[in-house]
Protein backbone atom coordinates (compact mmCIF):
# COMPACT_ATOMS: atom_id res chain seq x y z
CA UNK A 1 0.00 0.00 0.00
CA UNK A 2 3.08 2.65 0.59
CA UNK A 3 4.20 2.36 -3.06
CA UNK A 4 0.72 2.74 -4.40
CA UNK A 5 0.35 6.06 -2.37
CA UNK A 6 3.72 7.35 -3.17
CA UNK A 7 2.80 6.92 -7.07
CA UNK A 8 -0.62 8.40 -6.59
CA UNK A 9 1.12 11.49 -5.05
CA UNK A 10 4.04 11.55 -7.16
CA UNK A 11 1.68 11.79 -10.87
CA UNK A 12 -0.51 13.94 -8.75
CA UNK A 13 2.69 16.46 -8.93
CA UNK A 14 3.68 15.83 -11.92
CA UNK A 15 0.21 15.77 -14.02
CA UNK A 16 -2.83 17.13 -14.08
CA UNK A 17 -5.25 14.29 -12.15
CA UNK A 18 -8.70 14.07 -13.26
CA UNK A 19 -9.46 10.91 -11.40
CA UNK A 20 -8.15 7.81 -10.16
CA UNK A 21 -9.61 4.89 -10.32
CA UNK A 22 -10.16 2.39 -7.27
CA UNK A 23 -7.14 -0.14 -6.23
CA UNK A 24 -7.85 -3.28 -7.18
CA UNK A 25 -5.15 -6.55 -6.51
CA UNK A 26 -4.10 -8.98 -8.99
CA UNK A 27 -2.34 -12.06 -9.41
CA UNK A 28 1.24 -11.48 -11.30
CA UNK A 29 1.84 -12.33 -14.78
CA UNK A 30 4.46 -14.28 -16.31
CA UNK A 31 6.57 -14.08 -13.11
CA UNK A 32 6.90 -15.65 -9.38
CA UNK A 33 5.81 -12.92 -7.11
CA UNK A 34 3.45 -12.04 -4.86
CA UNK A 35 0.05 -10.21 -5.87
CA UNK A 36 0.34 -6.71 -6.76
CA UNK A 37 -1.89 -3.46 -6.26
CA UNK A 38 -3.27 -1.79 -9.50
CA UNK A 39 -5.03 1.25 -10.38
CA UNK A 40 -5.20 3.81 -12.98
CA UNK A 41 -5.37 7.36 -13.23
CA UNK A 42 -6.85 9.75 -16.03
CA UNK A 43 -5.09 13.04 -16.53
CA UNK A 44 -3.36 16.02 -18.74
CA UNK A 45 0.27 16.68 -18.88
CA UNK A 46 2.27 19.66 -20.55
CA UNK A 47 5.28 17.06 -20.96
CA UNK A 48 6.19 16.13 -23.65
CA UNK A 49 5.58 11.82 -24.30
CA UNK A 50 9.51 11.17 -23.94
CA UNK A 51 9.55 13.60 -21.11
CA UNK A 52 6.58 11.61 -19.32
CA UNK A 53 7.92 8.48 -19.85
CA UNK A 54 11.02 9.53 -18.62
CA UNK A 55 9.53 11.45 -15.50
CA UNK A 56 7.57 7.93 -14.90
CA UNK A 57 10.67 5.92 -14.72
CA UNK A 58 12.37 8.62 -12.38
CA UNK A 59 8.86 8.22 -10.35
CA UNK A 60 9.55 4.44 -9.95
CA UNK A 61 12.95 4.05 -8.77
CA UNK A 62 12.11 6.81 -6.17
CA UNK A 63 10.42 4.17 -5.09
CA UNK A 64 12.82 1.74 -4.86
CA UNK A 65 12.83 0.07 -7.67
CA UNK A 66 15.54 -0.76 -10.19
CA UNK A 67 16.93 -2.96 -12.93
CA UNK A 68 18.38 -5.25 -9.73
CA UNK A 69 15.72 -5.23 -7.98
CA UNK A 70 13.17 -6.84 -10.49
CA UNK A 71 16.24 -8.95 -11.72
CA UNK A 72 15.59 -10.38 -7.74
CA UNK A 73 11.96 -10.89 -8.35
CA UNK A 74 11.09 -7.79 -6.63
CA UNK A 75 8.88 -5.36 -8.56
CA UNK A 76 8.58 -2.55 -6.23
CA UNK A 77 6.22 0.02 -8.54
CA UNK A 78 5.61 -0.50 -11.79
CA UNK A 79 4.01 2.57 -13.88
CA UNK A 80 3.04 2.10 -17.27
CA UNK A 81 2.05 4.62 -19.97
CA UNK A 82 -1.01 3.20 -21.35
CA UNK A 83 -2.43 5.80 -23.37
CA UNK A 84 -0.97 9.50 -24.57
CA UNK A 85 -2.84 11.60 -26.52
CA UNK A 86 -5.07 9.29 -28.80
CA UNK A 87 -2.05 6.79 -28.86
CA UNK A 88 -2.86 3.39 -27.18
CA UNK A 89 0.76 1.49 -25.46
CA UNK A 90 1.28 -1.84 -24.50
CA UNK A 91 -1.48 -3.64 -26.79
CA UNK A 92 -1.48 -7.09 -24.79
CA UNK A 93 -1.97 -5.18 -21.05
CA UNK A 94 -5.66 -3.44 -22.88
CA UNK A 95 -6.33 -7.08 -23.06
CA UNK A 96 -5.81 -7.51 -19.46
CA UNK A 97 -9.12 -7.97 -17.43
CA UNK A 98 -8.32 -5.66 -14.89
CA UNK A 99 -7.27 -2.95 -16.94
CA UNK A 100 -10.43 -3.54 -19.22
CA UNK A 101 -12.31 -3.14 -15.91
CA UNK A 102 -10.44 -0.65 -14.30
CA UNK A 103 -10.76 1.65 -17.58
CA UNK A 104 -14.59 1.13 -18.18
CA UNK A 105 -14.96 2.24 -14.32
CA UNK A 106 -12.59 5.46 -14.73
CA UNK A 107 -13.94 6.26 -18.50
CA UNK A 108 -17.89 5.88 -16.95
CA UNK A 109 -19.85 9.12 -16.89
Amino acid sequence: MVHIRQAREGLSQLINIDRFSRNLWTEAIGIISPRFLNCMAIGTTELSENDLLQTLKTLEQQCGDSRLERQAGRVHLDVDLLRYDDEDYHPNDWKRGYIITLYQEITAS
